[in-house]
């Protein structure tokens, strides 16, 4: 399974989204698939 991840390389500049392979869960582990995610400005500061 791939996942994609948004990742911040360098400050200042443009977020990147980078696919990764998603690694088997362990027995008992839960896999959660987030759809939505909000940032506000002033979590950057």
């Amino acid at each position: 399974m791939k996942g994609r991840v948004v990742v911040c390389k360098e400050y200042g500049k443009p977020f990147v989204i980078e696919e990764y392979e998603v690694p088997e869960p362990a027995p008992g582990a839960v896999i959660l698939r987030m759809t939505q995610a909000i940032r506000q400005r002033s979590w950057l500061r």
